[in-house]
């Protein structure tokens, strides 16, 4: 099954979540990590979920017919096949996107393994063949992906918009990125030298400026 991989801004959106267990308690924690209004329907909440009730909007009962209108994410999350099928015909006749628990065949979403550093979130998923396998190169990943790329994100946010109000060309500003990226900058933030990155960049910045300037 071939997944095409996206980034969902989730902020305010309604998000329903059907169950009151461990896996619903993990979507919840999530999904409230980016933003969304998440709703939890369950009879009851594992020890996770009851700690935060009152920051959901919680409905302590069974799932019912058109409990997925005006929601824009349904993720299904019970110990039973049948409801999380029902779930997954009402959702999808309401053109909602749905993962179920117990059927990634049937799943209009699937979620990802993230890891993340600040802004920077990478995603893994196997399309829920073997969320073993994704929790291993999760683990993987993690060890080559430090803080070091946060602080990389950071310094490359704050000089955008001044290297695209001097440099025209989208080809030339990737070229200056590569460089930065190919250069010493890493080394410096791993070392914990945040201020010599910086000035490693910014010299970088003045000398292709001055080398288009000369071209004039």
């Amino acid at each position: 099954m071939k997944l095409l991989p996206v980034a969902l801004k989730v902020e305010g959106a309604r998000v329903l979540i059907v169950g009151g267990g461990a896996v619903a308690a993990r979507k919840a924690g999530v999904l409230r990590e980016c933003g969304a209004r998440v709703h939890v329907i369950s009879p009851n909440l594992c020890a996770e979920l009851e700690a935060i009730k009152t920051e959901l909007e919680y409905s302590e009962r069974h799932f019912q017919s058109d409990d997925c209108e005006n929601h824009q994410l349904v993720f299904a999350c019970t110990n039973s096949s049948e409801v999380n099928a029902q779930i997954a015909d009402e959702a999808e006749s309401k053109n909602i996107w749905v993962q179920i628990a117990d059927d990634a065949g049937r799943s209009t979403l699937h979620g990802a393994a993230a890891i993340r550093r600040d802004e920077i979130c990478i995603g893994i998923t196997t399309g829920g063949a073997s969320p073993a396998l994704a929790k291993h190169l999760k683990a993987e990943i993690e060890n080559c992906v430090g803080d070091e790329y946060s602080q990389l994100l950071q310094l490359m946010s704050e000089r955008r918009q001044i290297l695209k109000s001097q440099i025209h060309t989208q080809s030339e500003r990737a070229q200056i990125w590569r460089e930065v990226l190919d250069g010493g900058v890493l080394r410096e933030l791993r070392e914990g030298r945040t201020e010599n990155a910086a000035n490693l960049i910014d010299e970088l910045f003045d000398s292709k400026l001055k080398d288009q300037k000369s071209t004039f």
